[in-house]
């Protein structure tokens, strides 16, 4: 009896692990990342150290989007001509509002990650092992402009819980019209500002990158429902 017990809480606990790992968990994740939808996109923008005063600037072109791949959910991103990563990839820390950041460091080609939680608009992340004075030992993220301006901080820590500025990056998200009205769709998949058109049966969505193109053509009926499912639930949310 015991041993029939034990192989019944270890088949148990072996469903259970599955079901963490299958397409519930990866729409748990990706309904905490959704916070962070604004984020995915083609940018364009100009920075600069605190010292230089704008002498040292750099032009970085920055591209955002989701990847549902290994039946998870994330949000990755790869820059051109930034000076601290070469590429990068957001996840959910496990709970709302916490998230992981892991980037590639563009001189060494080494992971560095950094954890923190969503604060009234603005994502701030901590290294988890700070590295060398010239790397950043905190990231803050905003979204500024209606979502059109990307802002990220970088600071240096030069005494254990003590940041200064070390530079700071201003993007535009390309096509967004900045300081035009422009009408921007909803992406079916994440909920984002989205501007690539796909149709099914005639009816024609909206997603916002190549992960969540590739996410609606695996299972168009799966994410059609879900879609419809969250706006029934925005309805009923805003009383109408």
């Amino acid at each position: 009896m015991r041993i029939l017990s034990l192989l019944c809480l270890a088949l148990v606990s072996a469903t259970s692990l599955l079901a963490a790992d299958g397409p519930d968990a990866m729409e748990q994740e990706k309904k905490y990342l959704m916070k962070l939808s604004g984020y995915v996109g083609e940018w364009k923008g100009t920075g600069s150290t605190k010292e230089s005063a704008g002498r040292d600037a750099w032009t970085e072109d920055s591209d955002w989007a989701w990847d549902f791949k290994g039946g998870k959910s994330a949000i990755v991103f790869t820059t051109k001509g930034g000076r601290y990563f070469s590429d990068g990839r957001i996840t959910s820390a496990g709970k709302e509002g916490a998230y992981v950041l892991t980037g590639t460091a563009l001189d060494t080609k080494a992971p560095e990650e950094f954890r923190g939680e969503l604060k009234d608009g603005e994502l701030v992340l901590d290294a988890v092992k700070p590295g060398a004075a010239s790397r950043p030992s905190r990231l803050n993220i905003s979204l500024v402009a209606k979502g059109k301006r990307l802002i990220v901080q970088y600071l240096k820590s030069p005494r254990k819980d003590r940041f200064e500025p070390l530079s700071e990056i201003g993007l535009t998200l390309k096509g967004s019209g900045f300081g035009k009205n422009m009408t921007m769709n909803e992406c079916c998949i994440t909920g984002g500002s989205a501007k690539t058109a796909v149709t099914y049966k005639g009816a024609t969505y909206y997603v916002c990158c190549g992960g969540c193109l590739d996410a609606f053509n695996a299972n168009p009926e799966r994410e059609i429902a879900q879609f419809l499912k969250r706006k029934e639930e925005e309805k009923k949310a805003m009383g109408k």
